[in-house]
């Protein structure tokens, strides 16, 4: 009688995801002119304020709401479906805390890189670009010639893992500290890999 353990990942989309906005601790705020995607909603006036006020760090957020939403830090350039949807910001004060020791001009490249990627990480949960993995594991046995299989249990999930569609895989095993040939078999959202 020879057993071998059978490991299977299936990644699907998070029908919970987390929001980054709310459930993390984002460095910086997102001024709406109206309701729906920023952390806040400020006057245009405002908004023209904390965009001209030498005590902060600020860039214009645009938004696309055609067939799904989408948000950059630079113009869409389609005047039927996108437009200005306010802005993201951080006090001079608090980023110099956040990276304290740093020159002006590294400051100021970081800041730009956290803006970035906080815009990028609310445009994958707005895209439903979040995904959860089930690891499940079961026994081949083989007995007199026949194979036979054990009922699949849940070894581990996890779920909240946001990824473009190409690094989903590598996303998941990089936070199971797994690699491919771990599994004998692996799905991504209905897609047999492996």
């Amino acid at each position: 009688m020879n057993a071998k353990i059978l490991r299977s990942l299936a990644i699907s989309q998070d029908s919970c995801p987390p929001n980054p906005r709310t459930d993390y601790e984002p460095m910086c705020k997102i001024a709406a002119f109206k309701r729906g995607y920023g952390d806040e909603v400020l006057s245009d006036e405002e908004i023209y304020d904390i965009r001209h006020d030498d005590d902060y760090f600020s860039r214009r957020v645009y938004i696309m709401d055609r067939s799904g939403v989408s948000l950059s830090l630079t113009p869409y350039n389609d005047r039927w479906d996108s437009g200005q949807l306010g802005i993201i910001y951080i006090s001079k004060v608090h980023a110099r805390k956040e990276f304290e020791g740093e020159t002006e001009e590294a400051l100021v490249e970081k800041i730009e890189n956290a803006m970035t990627g906080e815009i990028a990480l609310y445009n994958m949960y707005l895209s439903g670009s979040c995904y959860y993995g089930v690891l499940t594991e079961r026994k081949e046995i083989e007995f007199e010639g026949e194979k036979y299989f054990t009922k699949s249990r849940t070894e581990d999930s996890i779920g909240g893992i946001y990824a473009e569609y190409s690094d989903i895989l590598p996303e998941f095993l990089s936070t199971l500290g797994l690699i491919e040939e771990d599994f004998d078999s692996i799905t991504v959202l209905d897609i047999k890999i492996k």
